[in-house]
């Protein structure tokens, strides 16, 4: 629950932030969007494909080390609320469908792991997630293209 609560806080977080830069970005809002989106994007294709990390272990049982964790991992949540924020997106909705997803995913992900111990599929969801944001980012500049 910690996870999926702070990628839709965040996500909203970064709405409000381009909501409220919106003005001072009005004539390449879109731009900006895509920029981040595309960076965040990118940024989590590249770490994806690097691999070689070594597999860190939490005690998730902590509620500081939760909150750290949660907050870490929201970060391009953030970037991409923004991009959503300047070009005017409605959030309650992403923000919603973005807590839910990864509730949902996270409670999969221990469930995989506890059956079938650690795999590195991380990587792959990783690169799976930085496509979807690309693809989201090339949307946003081929709509303001044309």
């Amino acid at each position: 629950i910690f996870f999926g609560l702070f990628q839709a806080l965040l996500a909203a977080a970064g709405w409000l932030l381009g909501q409220s830069l919106q003005y001072l970005f009005a004539d390449f809002a879109n731009w900006v969007a895509f920029f981040l989106i595309f960076a965040s994007g990118i940024k989590m294709i590249l770490a994806s494909l690097k691999g070689g990390k070594a597999w860190q272990t939490f005690d998730i049982s902590s509620t500081l080390v939760l909150f750290g964790l949660s907050i870490a991992t929201s970060i391009n949540a953030l970037f991409a609320g923004t991009g959503l924020g300047l070009i005017g997106t409605e959030v309650l909705q992403v923000a919603f469908i973005i807590g839910y997803s990864t509730i949902g995913l996270t409670a999969a992900g221990l469930v995989i792991a506890r059956k079938y111990g650690y795999k590195p599929w991380y990587t792959y969801a990783e690169l799976i997630g930085g496509i979807i944001l690309t693809g989201v980012s090339l949307n946003i500049f081929l709509k303001h293209l044309i």
